[in-house]
């Protein structure tokens, strides 16, 4: 039984080398689309294709000489901490950013509800600590119509 599996192990290896080693050819059909295979069909005009082959033992496994050597696992953490540190800080960075805006959102308004108010003609009063009533003057309502709109133009977007 050793002799017949011997045989049919060299049988099967003589039949996978040439497959191996098998030639490539290209050629052009009548529709113009170019075709490659092991075997062109007949009457074509075909022309073989040099395959490189794949790099054998230490060469395939040798790394280019300008290519960085791995990282090791610590490396790697530090790394990931750095871009997570950073992530987090454009996170803080775009909350404080959309937190601003919306206080700015609210000044605006509350400038423009203001300003509405003191450009209407009627008696406009301010309550002092104790709550009693100031009724504004005419320099009085300037006054707060110019800060009021200084307001609005420091953070009204228009």
């Amino acid at each position: 039984m050793s002799l017949t599996r011997t045989l049919v192990i060299a049988i099967a290896l003589a039949l996978a080398a040439p497959v191996a080693h098998s030639q490539v050819y290209k050629w052009t059909d009548k529709d113009g689309r170019v075709h490659y295979g092991e075997k062109p069909p007949e009457g074509v005009k075909a022309t073989p294709v040099a395959v490189p082959s794949a790099p054998k033992g230490a060469a395939a496994a040798t790394p280019a000489p300008d290519a960085a050597p791995p990282k090791t696992v610590s490396e790697q953490e530090a790394e990931f901490r750095k871009r997570q540190a950073k992530r987090d800080e454009a996170e803080r960075s775009f909350k404080q950013r959309e937190e601003e805006a919306a206080e700015r959102e609210k000044i605006c308004e509350n400038a423009r509800k203001r300003l509405e108010i003191l450009r209407t003609p009627v008696p406009v009063y301010t309550k002092d600590e104790q709550g009693n009533r100031s009724y504004l003057d005419e320099g009085g309502r300037a006054s707060e119509i110019a800060k009021e709109e200084k307001r609005e133009k420091e953070n009204c977007a228009r």
